[in-house]
C-alpha cells in the first residue's frame, strides 16, 4: 500500500522542512493555497513530487476562500492507495509509526488520530483517508464526505498530531466567519456552517449573533432529525449556555446548560459549564455537586479523548472557589491544588496563594 501527502501551503516557507521531515512517504503533493509573498513556491519544489496552484475564489488579501474545493485538489495530485493530511502547523509525534498505521488501517476507509489544539482542548480527527472512498466539501471547516454511508473508520494512538501555536488565531476565525456568513447568504440556510458559526461568534463577543445561529438550528430540529444526534443537540444548548453566560443572563445560561445535559449528560464539559454559571450565580453547594459530576466523567482511554472524559483543571478551580465561598477554606486549598497539578494556571496560583495568606500556612 502506498501513501502521499496532501498540503496546502501559503506564506509558511519557513516552516515545510520542519513540518515534512519525519515522513517517509511515497508522494508529497504540496498545493498553494492562494498568493504568497515569500518563497513558498521554490521551498514546495525542493520537497513535493507535485505542485499546484490552489483554483478558485480568492479574498482581497490573495486567501483562498473554499477550503473544501482546495482540499479536494490537493488530494487529486496525489496517485497513491492513501492519502495523509499534514497542515503547515502541524506537529506530528510518531510519525516513523506510519507505515503500521497502514498496515492496520487494511479494510478501513480512513485513520483518525487524537489532536490536540492546544489550550487542553483534545479531541480525535480524521487525517488519513482512502482513495476513492469520499470527497472535500464546504467552503469553511471542510469536510470529508464519504461515499459509502456505513463507512468504516480505524482510530488509533501510534501517532498524534497537534497544533503549532502560530500567535493570533483571531484573523483567521475572522476569515472563517466572513467565508461562512458570504456563503449563507448566497445559498441560504447551511446545517454545517451554522454549527460552526456560534462558537466563532463567542470567539469574537458576538453574542447575540451566537444565540441567533444556535436558534436558527434549533428551529429546524424537525427536518434536521437525520442529522442532529444527541452531541449535536448538547454542543447547541451547551454553545447557547455559553453565550448567554458572557452576557450574565445566568438563568438563561442554567436553562440552555440544563437542556444540553438532559441529551447529553456524560459529556464533562456540560458540568463544568453548570459549575461556573452556578458560581457566578452564588449558588456554591450546586457548584461544587457539578464539578465533582465534571471530575467523574473519566480519564482519555490509552491516551486517546473521548468526549466524556474530563482533562481541565478547570472544574476543581470552580469546586475550590465554591469551597472558598462557603468558608472551607483548607478543603478549597486541596481542590485547588489538584487543579493545579493538571495545568499550571496563573489565575489559580494566585489563588491558592491567597488561600494560604488566609489561612496562615506555607505555599
Amino acid at each position: 500500500m502506498t501513501v502521499g501527502i496532501a498540503m496546502l501551503a501559503r506564506n509558511c516557507a519557513s516552516v515545510i522542512p520542519d513540518v515534512l521531515s519525519p515522513f517517509k512517504v511515497d508522494e508529497i503533493a504540496i498545493l498553494l493555497g492562494g498568493l504568497s509573498s515569500d518563497n513558498t513556491l521554490g521551498v514546495a519544489h525542493n520537497y513535493a513530487d507535485s505542485v499546484s496552484q490552489y483554483i478558485g475564489p480568492l479574498d482581497e488579501s490573495g486567501g483562498l476562500l473554499d477550503f473544501g474545493l482546495a482540499r479536494q485538489q490537493s488530494f487529486d495530485l496525489l496517485t497513491t492507495d492513501w492519502v495523509l493530511l499534514v497542515d503547515t502547523d502541524d506537529v506530528w509525534s510518531g510519525a516513523d509509526k506510519l507505515g503500521e498505521v497502514i498496515n492496520d488501517a487494511e479494510g478501513y476507509q480512513a485513520v483518525i488520530f487524537p489532536y490536540d489544539l492546544g489550550g487542553g482542548v483534545r479531541f480525535l480527527q480524521s487525517r488519513l483517508f482512502r482513495r476513492g472512498t469520499g470527497h472535500w466539501s464546504s467552503p469553511v471547516h471542510e469536510e470529508w464526505i464519504y461515499h459509502d454511508p456505513d463507512k468504516k473508520t480505524l482510530t488509533v494512538n501510534a501517532m498524534a498530531v497537534k497544533q503549532e501555536k502560530a500567535g493570533d488565531k483571531m484573523p483567521a476565525v475572522l476569515r472563517n466567519i466572513r467565508i461562512a456568513e458570504q456563503h449563507i447568504e448566497k445559498n441560504g440556510f447551511n446545517y454545517r456552517l451554522l454549527m460552526h458559526l456560534p462558537h466563532e461568534y463567542i470567539i469574537t463577543r458576538q453574542y447575540d449573533k451566537a444565540i441567533e445561529a444556535v436558534k436558527q438550528v434549533l428551529d429546524r430540529r424537525a427536518e434536521l432529525k437525520n442529522e442532529l444526534t444527541t452531541d449535536k443537540i448538547f454542543q447547541l444548548y451547551y454553545t447557547l449556555a455559553m453565550a448567554h453566560l458572557c452576557l450574565e443572563q445566568y438563568e438563561i445560561a442554567v436553562g440552555a446548560i440544563m437542556s444540553a445535559l438532559r441529551h447529553e449528560p456524560r459529556y464533562g464539559q456540560g458540568w463544568t459549564m453548570l459549575a461556573e454559571i452556578a458560581v457566578q450565580m452564588g449558588v456554591y453547594d450546586l457548584a461544587i455537586c457539578a464539578a465533582d459530576r465534571a471530575l467523574d466523567r473519566g480519564k482519555p482511554v490509552d491516551g486517546i479523548p473521548t468526549p466524556f472524559a474530563n482533562i481541565s483543571s478547570v472544574p476543581y478551580y470552580i469546586k475550590a472557589k465554591s469551597l472558598a465561598g462557603l468558608g472551607r477554606k483548607f478543603e478549597a486549598l486541596s481542590a485547588v491544588q489538584l487543579g493545579l497539578s493538571l495545568r499550571d494556571d496563573k489565575e489559580m496560583l494566585n489563588f491558592k496563594y491567597q488561600l494560604c495568606e488566609e489561612l496562615g500556612v506555607i505555599p
